[in-house]
């Protein structure tokens, strides 16, 4: 993606970042919607929550 950016645009900076991938790259942070994070949250607790039955058939409970 960056270097897209650097390609169309000819940024300067873009290609800063690219030199210097290794140093940049671990100061860089994930960012995603606070509601997206629960959501994902919420599926992963509801699939640690399952239970199978008798009959071998995963019930949520």
């Amino acid at each position: 993606m960056v270097e897209d950016h650097k390609t169309y645009t000819g940024s300067k900076r873009a290609e800063e970042v690219l030199n210097n991938w290794d140093t940049v790259v671990k100061e860089m942070i994930k960012v995603i919607p606070r509601d997206y994070k629960k959501a994902l949250e919420k599926m992963a607790e509801e699939k640690t929550s399952e239970k199978p039955n008798k009959e071998g058939v995963t019930a949520r409970g």
